[in-house]
């Protein structure tokens, strides 16, 4: 991977994109409070010196998460369940 840094190109390898992505890392965390958007933040900062890491980021950090087990939510038995498609008052306040 080419990296253009000051000016300057060089040719990064996985190993080292790695170590510096632990040095960016953990700088980071020293100077950024977790929130939900940082690890945005992280990468917004660092695309540019970690490339191959920064591109994976983006596919990863675009994925939507779920609380049901992949064998749950495909399964005959709670594809049955009234449960499945309820949602209580309690639940809707924080859609």
């Amino acid at each position: 991977v080419e990296v253009v840094e000051n000016g300057k190109n060089f040719e990064m390898l996985p190993n080292d994109e790695l170590k510096y992505f632990t040095k960016a890392a953990q700088e980071f965390n020293l100077k950024v409070k977790p929130s939900t958007t940082s690890a945005v933040q992280f990468w917004k900062i660092n695309q540019v010196h970690l490339p191959s890491l920064s591109y994976l980021a983006k596919i990863y950090l675009g994925t939507c998460g779920t609380s049901v087990p992949s064998e749950s939510a495909s399964s005959s038995a709670y594809l049955g369940r009234k449960e499945r498609a309820r949602l209580s008052a309690e639940y809707i306040a924080y859609i």
